[in-house]
């Protein structure tokens, strides 16, 4: 089954993209589940916690993927990056959200090509936005997580998370397969019961 059908089969309306190193892929899967989007008619809105979408990572000064966006999807990026857009855009709204590269705007895009992404840090912004998204008409909300940026895979933000892990994490196979279900782990804990959460309320 194809991620995108599982993830409107379960109604998810939000999920993350969180990479478990730099350059662990999320912007490939990010890639992936857009087109998948595009081949199934489904709308989508995307953000990201951190700036995507550049062609050379700005630390380790190695190629990256650009991050394709398509007619009708809804977007929501610092201005700064709108202005360095292949696609073009329909400004929807301005959110009042400062970042380091501008203001968090709004858009619908218009006509298809790559582009660059930054959305909010706070996790309280993210979840403004995302609402905001699904506002205009995205289905689905997709958002790709930065590097030690795991805020954006709490149940508060998001219904769903998607990891990106492989041999970047190291060298040795069997580590990479610990950090991978440690976190697949962390993700997946059932909630306490009503006795533990009024104790910790005191």
């Amino acid at each position: 089954m194809r991620i995108i059908e599982t993830i409107l089969q379960n109604n998810y309306r939000t999920v993350s993209i969180v990479g478990l190193a730099k350059n662990a892929g999320k912007t490939v899967a990010l890639n992936y589940l857009i087109k998948e989007a595009e081949s199934e008619g489904v709308n989508i809105g995307i953000t990201s916690t951190g700036r995507d979408g550049e062609n050379r990572d700005l630390v380790t000064e190695t190629h990256k993927p650009s991050i394709y966006v398509a007619e009708g999807m809804y977007v929501a990026t610092a201005k700064e990056m709108l202005m360095l857009s292949q696609a073009k855009t329909e400004i929807l709204e301005t959110t009042g959200i400062f970042t380091p590269l501008g203001e968090v705007i709004i858009v619908r895009v218009r006509q298809k090509g790559d582009m660059q992404i930054a959305g909010p840090v706070s996790a309280a912004d993210m979840k403004y936005v995302a609402r905001r998204l699904r506002h205009y008409g995205a289905e689905v909300v997709l958002i790709d997580g930065a590097i030690d940026r795991k805020a954006v895979s709490s149940p508060a933000i998001t219904d769903a998370c998607l990891i990106a892990t492989g041999a970047v994490l190291s060298r040795d196979m069997k580590k990479v397969l610990e950090k991978t279900a440690h976190s697949v782990e962390c993700l997946t804990l059932k909630e306490t019961d009503d006795k533990l959460k009024n104790i910790i309320k005191g």
